[in-house]
């Protein structure tokens, strides 16, 4: 897992990013954790999860963030993310901070971790849907096209070269 302590005015926050890979007990929570967040049956996230568990295959996987045991964000890294675009992948999915705890570089280290996991298993790009304009672009994404969604709206696609970062 990665320790982190980020120091701002005065003000600490210890957290730690752990894989779900490598902590399997964590998977009802951050399945209920994810579920109540995007509303997406929670058997997804426990079967996606579970699947994870597999160390020989890059994705999917899941890391969520913890201070203590309370999970204040998470992130994914799956196949597909309810695109119709199945050439691209993999998607990064699912990142979430809880309110309280953004601008605090949380959701910045989550998809690091992402990445840099990504790149162990020769992965050379990855790829997110979102309606956001300016935060993935700090992070080194690039606008790549508008994609329909399963459902046939259009929604933003990103894509990052993961030989460069």
């Amino acid at each position: 897992f990665i320790q982190i302590t980020y120091n701002k005015f005065m003000s600490e926050l210890n957290y730690k990013i752990i894989s779900i890979t490598d902590n399997k007990d964590y998977i009802i929570k951050a399945s209920e954790f994810f579920h109540n967040v995007w509303n997406i049956d929670i058997n997804e996230y426990i079967l996606s999860m579970k699947e994870s568990l597999n160390k020989k295959l890059a994705f999917p996987r899941w890391y969520i963030a913890l201070i203590n045991e309370e999970i204040i964000g998470g992130v994914g890294v799956i196949f597909n993310d309810f695109h119709k675009e199945k050439d691209l992948y993999p998607n990064i999915c699912a990142l979430y901070v809880k309110e309280e705890y953004r601008n605090k570089k949380i959701a910045t280290n989550l998809i690091n971790k992402v990445c840099s996991d990504l790149i162990s298993y020769k992965i050379n790009k990855v790829y997110l849907i979102t309606s956001h304009t300016n935060f993935y672009e700090k992070l080194g994404f690039k606008y790549l096209k508008d994609v329909h969604e399963e459902d046939d709206n259009l929604i933003r696609m990103y894509v990052k070269d993961l030989v460069s970062f």
